[in-house]
């Protein structure tokens, strides 16, 4: 009866029901809640007492009440919002909440209603604070508790007011913004943007969750007891932390760049928004099995260059240091690095599309390929590849394991041009940067075969 819409559409008609059973509501929830929170308390207090063999003297502080009580506070705001979103799915006329809110809440006796229930959430949590335990430095009185209580009565006008006003201007938000949502869902474009969005996002998920548990599963679990026959580095393995970061460094990178890529891909299906094209013979197949290798050794000179710059002193200790936390990395480390490092290679592997013709399939096989053997790479399993150019993962976890060595991904070519191939017997360190440790005849030592 107290929220029928016959009532409702009349602030005459409520006499006192409505904010008597809110501040009802709020009393019992916040009682709840602090005296859950008493007996946690208490029973973890009793337990340090006991292990310590000595008894516990509880203080408490103002500050501390201060603190405890605004996250209390959240619990009543909580249930507001609560009935706010009941009120919206009672009633159909949502363009007229705001008004019915604020006439029988705030207009109808100058606050008193919003009065009547900040009195049951502070009465209750007054009443309750003399049973409830508090650390500090000062003992927290009965005079502090009077002050406490005095403070929140006379305060109970001006609360009421600022509630009042931030919850009409609320119901008027919320409102605006549930009109804009409903109208952007059911906007074809957008549906259409979001569908290259999620498509984006399950893809690159699929591929990184997919191949990293696949050979997680295989090889760290089900041949964990034998490291020696599969694993690159037998006698290292990650901590449950790193590998815990690995992984979600890498999902917040990926996602970002799906939901990038996915705009991207929106924006050229729908205004040919690049250079990529979908007609094989759109510039010739000459054109088409050429744009292949380029392309792909583009890919490569940009690894090699853009990692190897990373990899100077200040560079490297503030960006990619991230990345060599793993030391043994997993198929997930492919995607853990620094955000802004991960923008870079990603704004370079994108530009191409901006600057040269390339066929969809061409650049999305290459983007297919080194996504794939850059988590085999970081897999710390011994694999060796079919293409005679690809270097076997050994190459790429030895660049881990020695730091400042072995920048290329997917070939030796860039590594053996500028000497920076591991090198026999030479002693690498993680604060031994390629650059300050060339000594004399660094070019004369051997490399190691990969």
């Amino acid at each position: 009866w107290v929220l029928s819409p016959e009532v409702f559409h009349s602030p005459h008609n409520l006499p006192g029901s409505l904010r008597l059973y809110l501040a009802f509501i709020v009393a019992l929830t916040v009682s709840t809640t602090v005296l859950l929170g008493s007996m946690l308390h208490h029973f973890a207090e009793s337990s340090a007492s006991h292990a310590r063999g000595k008894k516990v003297v509880q203080q408490t502080s103002i500050p501390a009440l201060i603190k405890e009580y605004s996250l209390l506070l959240t619990v009543g705001s909580t249930m507001y919002c609560s009935i706010y979103f009941w009120c919206l799915s009672v009633f159909e006329d949502h363009s007229s909440l705001a008004y019915r809110v604020a006439s029988n809440f705030f207009v109808d006796g100058a606050g008193k209603d919003f009065a009547w229930i900040s009195a049951g959430f502070y009465t209750s949590v007054l009443a309750l604070s003399f049973f409830h335990p508090f650390e500090g430095k000062t003992n927290y009185n009965f005079s502090n508790r009077i002050a406490l209580m005095l403070a929140s009565i006379g305060g109970f006008g001006g609360f009421a007011g600022v509630g009042g006003v931030a919850l009409i201007i609320a119901a008027d938000l919320m409102d605006i913004t549930s009109l804009f949502v409903s109208n952007l869902l059911f906007n074809y474009a957008f549906q259409e943007y979001c569908a290259f969005v999620i498509v984006s996002l399950l893809g690159s998920y699929s591929f990184f969750f997919g191949l990293g548990s696949i050979l997680h599963i295989i090889y760290y679990i089900q041949q964990k007891d034998n490291p020696e026959a599969w694993k690159c580095q037998p006698r290292r393995w990650l901590s449950y932390a790193d590998h815990r970061h690995e992984i979600l460094l890498g999902t917040f990178n990926i996602s970002i760049a799906s939901i990038l890529a996915g705009s991207l891909g929106y924006k050229v299906y729908r205004d040919q928004w690049s250079l990529l094209y979908f007609d094989f013979d759109g510039y010739g197949y000459l054109y088409l099995i050429g744009s292949i290798p380029v392309l792909f050794a583009y890919t490569e000179a940009i690894a090699y260059y853009v990692h190897r710059t990373f990899h100077r002193r200040q560079l490297y200790k503030m960006f990619h240091k991230w990345h060599h936390r793993y030391k043994a990395p997993t198929a997930f480390a492919a995607l853990a690095m620094h955000p802004v490092e991960y923008f870079c290679y990603q704004t370079l592997l994108l530009l191409p599309v901006f600057v040269v013709p390339l066929h969809i399939f061409v650049y999305g096989g290459i983007l297919t390929y080194l996504y794939y053997f850059g988590m085999i790479d970081h897999s710390g399993i011994q694999f060796a590849s079919w293409f005679p150019w690809q270097a076997p993962s050994i190459y790429h976890d030895d660049h881990h394991k020695y730091f400042h060595c072995n920048f290329g991904q997917n070939t030796v070519f860039f590594d053996k041009m500028h000497h920076t191939l591991r090198k026999v017997n030479k002693e690498y360190g993680e604060s031994k940067f390629h650059s300050e440790n060339k000594g004399p005849g660094h070019t004369r030592l051997q490399s190691f075969a990969y």
